[in-house]
């Protein structure tokens, strides 16, 4: 599966609150909007191994249930998408387990990249996310507007994102969500 996404950086919170009530936001929202409570935790191998070959993996909290997802980026760029394989699979118990991911071949990058190196959490993300499907002409786009922050070890630091992910239609669809947001 594939996943197309535009993400940009906002300055703080009181940024993320006018993407949210942005009246190009409220002009192509659908249905109401949702909240989510995220914990993310990001895994590597002691010296970057699957960060050096464009790979993400991690377990993430969604209400009760634990989510493991690997992410890979493809070799082309994509004109300022991110454009990206991903697998999704339940991880019972929080644990990662590289065998429950439906696609192989995206296991075995994983596999390749980790080589005999031992996985370790590098660092995590706490998130208040609160989503809204957005349709434009061009098609249906889901907008995430995060807000929380990024632990790793002792440190920490602040972050707010919006997220702006093609649902159906043509990727064009994310740059009219994102610029009615983001005007």
């Amino acid at each position: 599966m594939s996943e197309i996404e535009f993400k940009a950086l906002l300055s703080g919170p009181e940024a993320a609150e006018a993407v949210l009530g942005a009246e190009g936001v409220a002009a192509l929202a659908e249905g109401p909007a949702r909240r989510k409570a995220l914990r993310s935790i990001y895994f590597d191998t002691p010296d970057g191994r699957l960060r050096a070959a464009g790979i993400a993996l991690r377990l993430r909290k969604d209400g009760r249930r634990w989510l493991q997802t690997v992410k890979r980026a493809p070799r082309e760029g994509t004109g300022g998408l991110f454009a990206l394989e991903e697998a999704e699979t339940p991880a019972p118990g929080g644990r990662i387990d590289l065998a429950r991911l439906p696609d192989p071949a995206l296991a075995a990058a994983v596999a390749e990249a980790q080589g005999d190196a031992p996985l370790a959490a590098v660092f995590e993300t706490v998130i208040d996310r609160r989503l809204r499907d957005l349709a434009t002409p061009e098609g249906r786009v889901e907008m995430a507007v995060d807000v929380g922050e990024i632990v790793a070890g002792d440190r920490r630091a602040a972050l707010h994102e919006a997220e702006f992910e093609l649902i159906e239609g043509d990727p064009a669809a994310i740059y009219a969500a994102a610029r009615a947001a983001l005007a």
